[in-house]
């Protein structure tokens, strides 16, 4: 009896650990700096139209086409521009981030649409068009 207990004890406190040392590593980081890497946009419904976010400052179009303008000026044009674009705003947000970011300079941009009531994300990729056959070139 002495040793279940034991043995129930050790098991908590190593689940215990275990999950606390996973929820310790954890970084939530809910805006991005402007200084890394990748420049995260946000777009979402404001209440004129469009809203850029850009770390913590918000934007409208031409004030977030003017910004990007601006760290073309200072960051290398393969930085990532990453737009995560509201599922709930109209459909021509999607273009509107890769479109500041081609004029300002960047050649390396991403965009994703969020659908914030089930937390989930998906890459629209723009390009050529494919077509697709049943006899594929060889290469």
């Amino acid at each position: 009896m002495l040793k279940n207990a034991l043995r129930l004890g050790l098991l908590m406190v190593m689940t215990g650990s275990l999950l606390g040392g996973a929820n310790a590593r954890h970084n939530d980081k809910g805006v991005t700096n402007k200084d890394d890497h990748q420049v995260v946009v946000v777009v979402r419904e404001g209440r004129k139209g469009l809203e850029f976010q850009i770390g913590a400052d918000k934007y409208d179009s031409g004030q977030a086409a003017f910004y990007l303008g601006e760290l073309r000026l200072t960051k290398d044009r393969n930085t990532a521009i990453v737009a995560v674009v509201d599922a709930r705003v109209e459909l021509e947000a999607i273009r509107a981030v890769p479109a500041m970011a081609i004029a300002a300079g960047f050649n390396n941009v991403h965009t994703y649409v969020y659908w914030p009531w089930t937390k989930k994300m998906a890459e629209i990729r723009f390009g050529p068009v494919l077509n697709f056959s049943k006899h594929p070139p060889s290469e």
